[in-house]
């Protein structure tokens, strides 16, 4: 349970980074700022496929979550608790 926990508040964890500290800088530059540095797009280009994975990744989690909570398991219902607990706690730091 704990490693599960710990990766996905690790995957999170790296979406927000991904999102706060590279791509929005790189679409808050502007246009000028690629223009000037064209050796960075096929990075932030690699950098967006990874992200969106990530997200779809963290969708098809919440789909999980979501199953496994109609089922109403008493041995599943502790972890997804938990789990929701994180997926929540991460969308409200990056909203």
């Amino acid at each position: 349970k704990q490693k599960l926990v710990s990766r996905l508040r690790n995957q999170e964890a790296l979406l927000s980074e991904i999102e706060f500290e590279w791509l929005r800088q790189w679409f808050v530059q502007g246009h000028k700022h690629a223009k000037l540095h064209p050796y960075w797009h096929d990075p932030i280009k690699v950098l967006i496929k990874s992200f969106c994975a990530l997200e779809e990744t963290t969708v098809q989690i919440i789909k999980l979550l979501k199953e496994a909570s109609k089922r109403g398991e008493t041995e599943t219902e502790d972890l997804c608790e938990t789990l929701f607990d994180v997926l929540i706690e991460s969308f409200t730091e990056r909203n």
